[in-house]
């Protein structure tokens, strides 16, 4: 069984049934709209990045004082000054919002159209960067080797963060999959890595999670063993599989992110329709893991 071209399909099965999996599992794009300001406190940073992690001090603490926070799956980190005030909102690859127009991996020509001519061209090492100051919004745009942005800082004004760390990874990977991503994203960065794993826990594990509870409410027939240890098997052989095992951490982490979320709204959750299309979704995964021509 070819594990790797399985899970391929278990993510781009979700093309067609992903809204609904992602609404029964309460944790849809229109239920997780946050936005981050600068000037906002750690609290309300913490709350929009859905995090009780505390800040960690910058490589620049030592004579700034400075902290930062930051969640990879989301291409988010954020800055503070002593007073543990928001400074500057940093972003990278999975970000997928657009910040007056601009977006990680626009080109130059792109972020001319859309932003106009910077208010400054700044030169940044071997690199540049736009400098653009807006009504309300100040941010940069740094370009890569490739000439395609790369960061960008926010130092004042208001990123929207829109989409959870779940959707913003299948939409990283339906368009690596399905033929509409640009060219020129040939290869995926470690983060991106990172919230695609963390993806894939989500939506395997969440669904096997919620499998499970509607055996045991009589909405779905109970097998020989649950539908989470058949999720736990299955992870075990993908971790055998090349360099895969690296990558279980943060599987696990979407798992649990999933099975939280279901658990902290079971009574909305575990209902006739959610669980008939749950069921009919684990059941196309196992019939696709048990094909052995995949």
């Amino acid at each position: 069984m070819r594990l790797l071209g399985t899970v391929l399909l278990v993510i781009s099965a979700l093309t067609a049934w992903g809204s609904s999996v992602l609404a029964a599992q309460n944790i849809s794009a229109t239920n997780q709209a946050h936005q981050i300001s600068v000037g906002d406190s750690v609290k309300a940073v913490q709350k929009a990045l859905e995090t009780d992690a505390a800040p960690s001090p910058t490589s620049s603490s030592t004579t700034r004082s400075e902290t930062a926070l930051g969640v990879p799956a989301r291409g988010v980190r954020v800055f503070f000054n002593e007073s543990g005030t928001a400074v500057v909102i940093r972003l990278d690859a999975p970000f997928q919002g657009s910040i007056e127009g601009a977006t990680i991996g626009a080109s130059r020509d792109e972020v001319r159209d859309r932003l106009g001519e910077p208010f400054k061209t700044l030169k940044l090492g071997p690199f540049d960067g736009f400098l653009y100051k807006r009504a309300g919004t100040t941010l940069r745009c740094d370009f890569g080797r490739d000439n395609m942005v790369r960061t960008i800082f926010v130092t004042s004004g208001t990123v929207n963060l829109g989409e959870s760390p779940v959707t913003a990874a299948v939409d990283s990977k339906i368009t690596t999959m399905g033929g509409q991503a640009p060219t020129r994203r040939t290869q995926m960065t470690p983060e991106e890595q990172r919230a695609q794993a963390h993806l894939f826990g989500v939506i395997f594990g969440g669904v096997a999670h919620q499998y499970d509870l509607c055996s045991a409410a009589g909405f779905l027939p109970i097998g020989q063993q649950s539908a989470e240890e058949t999720a736990k098997a299955i992870l075990a052989k993908m971790a055998n599989v090349g360099d895969q095992g690296k990558s279980m951490p943060d599987v696990q982490k979407g798992w649990s992110a999933a099975r939280g979320a279901v658990d902290g709204n079971r009574a909305n959750q575990v209902t006739d329709e959610r669980c008939a299309a749950v069921g009919n979704q684990w059941n196309k995964w196992m019939a696709m893991f048990a094909d052995p021509t995949r």
